[in-house]
């Protein structure tokens, strides 16, 4: 699929999966390169930037766009580099607002560090493959549905949704109630009583 526009390209109303990776097409002096999609096993945001030291300790606040994403739930891991040298510095304190570097046993200092801080998302409880994408025979479902309409000797692989979980088989020929198949389920299942 290819899509082009003024105001954008493309607007999901949803999530977004892909079996391969994601990259943008970034304008060089050395041509079109691909930059390509950190990414994580969970759901991340991070930030970054550069401080300096002048003292004792110093106190680095996160820009509020980036604090307001972070999960309240947990502190995000922050990696410090002194510039120059090795430096006897360290992370005092982190919350979800910002961090504190310090000098080991309250030496002056004065010196830059760049900085690195990495946390769950807000929303990271959200954040799962669906269960019918976890099929392992979800892209042979797909590749089976996106058939050539000009092969007349086959037939695509039907795929509709039964709301409840994507189907790849024939349509039934009456509409599904599914508060009824529902409430058919629940009564088959054991009780939890007995």
């Amino acid at each position: 699929m290819a899509t082009s526009g003024e105001l954008f390209a493309l607007y999901n109303d949803g999530n977004a999966y892909t079996e391969g990776y994601s990259a943008d097409i970034v304008e060089t002096g050395d041509g079109r390169k691909a930059a390509f999609a950190v990414t994580s096993t969970e759901l991340k945001i991070y930030a970054d930037g550069k401080g300096n030291i002048s003292g004792n300790e110093v106190y680095v606040k996160f820009d509020s766009y980036f604090a307001s994403m972070l999960s309240a739930e947990n502190l995000p891991n922050v990696t410090i580099t002194p510039i120059g040298g090795w430096a006897p510095v360290y992370i005092k304190t982190i919350t979800t607002e910002g961090f504190t570097v310090a000098v080991a046993d309250n030496n002056n200092t004065n010196l830059d560090f760049t900085w690195i801080a990495v946390g769950r998302r807000i929303d990271h409880n959200n954040a799962a493959l669906p269960k019918d994408l976890e099929n392992e025979r979800f892209n042979q479902n797909i590749r089976g549905f996106m058939f050539n309409e000009n092969e007349l000797n086959n037939s695509a692989t039907p795929m509709w949704w039964d709301g409840t979980q994507i189907r790849f088989d024939a349509l039934p020929e009456k509409p599904v109630d599914m508060g009824k198949k529902m409430e058919e389920e629940r009564k088959m299942m054991p009780s939890q009583n007995q």
